[in-house]
């Protein structure tokens, strides 16, 4: 007889993945969480999947099986939803693994709470690789734990619109039709950001919840617009974008909107420099993008960084040659100090013709290319770095390198680094600290206060 009281009900998108699907099955069944329900909707696979589903339905009373015509992620998930039965509900796809505490991490959390949505970090895995998810702002949501009864006391959880590293409460989702736009390619944004919008309380935990599988090139990109310029993908995103904007003005709190807007700018710009190449490209980036941006109120008081508010200047005074100019290459500048700020003197800047405003240069927050690091030396004993620089306006800062595992998410290795001036800082890790056969990503940690800035090393700063 099938158990009714489940505490979460999961369901699995299947769309041709039986190469992953065993693995993505295992790590449900051995949750270390009891009476859980799975829901798994085959979207009408080519492959063996759905032989492999059936395999497991056999050995596992708590798998329901739904086989539908190809439809989609969107309807599939929406499927899966109908059918759950559990207290909390969540949705994950086929090739991806939640590992084995997972979920009895994320339950705990909603009981102690009573939250209504707790979400946790997901990693990327790259061929048995785990390795942080590349766009900084998303993060930074899962930097430290949280319990938010007000959005306003955490704006910046907008970055995050992935469904499967949650659990949401069923019956907010059902009481305000919290599901996925069907037909909609970027239809994971649209659920998620409704159910914060509606949720009494959202707890966010540091632990790794879920793996998202990345295979060979795409690993390194952060949009599928950006991997190939595709028009309609960006319509799509628009779309999405416009879904969500429907809902929010229904909400009706102004400044929410207003601020969700200002923190979908960098996502919309993912893809901006096909507009170089691609003549069609451009012409429909322009009609979508203009309108978006002359929406949002008070639109350079934001933390996207000196490039990202010149585009916005560029698009919203048809400066499209000035643009494209920027897009063909990268910028460069010095850093200059006036009146005790700090500016990036970039192309345009106090041109008399264009008129830039100087606030748009000034230097307010770490981004990667002010970063500098003279060298990185080995020796037998000892890694040095030798005068990792940035500009005097963040002097105070204090910083520290992390050496992460790239086989074990555990293994975390922090070295603080001094200050040889106050900008600027030396560093010597004795390599006796380090297994031989262990592979590490090395990140900067900037502290001032609370806030956290993580850069991974890349040759671009190193000048030697």
């Amino acid at each position: 007889m099938e158990n009714k009281n489940y505490k979460l009900s999961i369901v699995v998108l299947v769309y041709n993945t039986e190469n992953y699907l065993r693995e993505c099955l295992d790590s449900l069944v051995n949750q270390t969480l009891r009476d859980i329900q799975i829901i798994i909707v085959n979207d009408e696979s080519p492959d063996n999947s759905l032989e492999i589903i059936k395999e497991y339905q056999k050995k596992y009373s708590n798998i329901i099986l739904i086989n539908q015509k190809n439809n989609g992620g969107a309807i599939a998930g929406n499927n899966g939803l109908t059918k759950a039965t559990g207290e909390y509900v969540t949705i994950i796809d086929s090739d991806d693994i939640v590992p084995l505490q997972a979920y009895e991490k994320l339950y705990t959390e909603a009981k102690e709470k009573d939250s209504d949505i707790v979400i946790g970090k997901p990693n990327i895995l790259i061929d048995g690789i785990q390795k942080e998810i590349i766009y900084k702002k998303e993060r930074e949501v899962w930097q430290e734990p949280k319990v938010i009864n007000n959005l306003h006391e955490f704006l910046d959880i907008f970055y995050d619109g992935f469904y499967w590293n949650k659990i949401f409460r069923r019956s907010l989702v059902e009481n305000y039709n919290c599901t996925m736009p069907p037909g909609m390619l970027y239809a994971d944004r649209p659920m998620v950001h409704k159910a914060f919008l509606y949720a009494n309380r959202i707890s966010i935990i540091t632990d790794v919840v879920y793996l998202w599988r990345k295979r060979g090139k795409e690993a390194s990109q952060k949009s599928i617009t950006q991997l190939n310029g595709d028009t309609k993908n960006f319509i799509d995103r628009i779309e999405s974008l416009k879904y969500q904007m429907n809902y929010f003005q229904t909400y009706g709190d102004n400044r929410l909107t207003n601020e969700f807007l200002k923190r979908n700018i960098e996502r919309l710009f993912f893809p901006i420099k096909n507009i170089v190449t691609n003549k069609e490209f451009r012409k429909v980036f322009y009609k979508e993008i203009k309108p978006i941006l002359e929406n949002i109120e008070d639109i350079y008081n934001n933390d996207i960084g000196i490039l990202n508010n010149l585009y916005v200047y560029f698009i919203l005074n048809d400066l499209k040659e000035e643009l494209i100019y920027y897009l063909s290459a990268p910028p460069q500048g010095k850093i200059i100090e006036n009146n005790g700020k700090y500016y990036w003197a970039l192309p345009f800047f106090r041109d008399k013709d264009l008129s830039i405003p100087d606030f748009i240069f000034e230097i307010k927050t770490l981004k990667e290319e002010f970063i500098k690091i003279k060298g990185i030396d080995v020796t037998e004993e000892y890694l040095s770095f030798n005068e990792i620089k940035v500009p005097k306006s963040f002097s105070g800062i204090e910083l520290s390198v992390s050496f992460e595992s790239r086989f074990n998410p555990d293994d975390k290795r922090i070295f603080d680094i001094s200050t040889k001036r106050p900008n600027i800082f030396n560093g010597k890790i004795p390599l006796s600290s380090f297994d031989n056969l262990a592979v590490y990503d090395v990140y900067l940690l900037f502290t001032n206060g609370k806030n956290l800035d993580k850069f991974r090393i890349s040759n671009k700063m190193v000048q030697s």
